[in-house]
């Protein structure tokens, strides 16, 4: 029983380790995509605004022509 405890404790360790030094990589790759992901929604909000604007400048000329 020990002889399975000493090769589980160290075989725990070596996994513990492992995924602490991947989750280290992928630090930087999560700044990047948050960065990313704030100009997407920059952008998408920008080409809402300006559907918007383009929208109401048809719908005014429009208007302008009627009269």
């Amino acid at each position: 029983m020990k002889k399975y405890l000493t090769q589980a404790v160290v075989l725990g360790s070596a996994l513990f380790t492992t995924a602490m030094v991947n989750a280290a990589d992928y630090t930087a790759a999560v700044g990047a995509a948050q960065t990313e992901a704030e100009g997407n929604v920059g952008a998408a909000t920008l080409a809402v605004i300006g559907v918007a604007v383009v929208g109401f400048g048809v719908a005014a000329v429009i208007g302008w022509m009627r009269k």
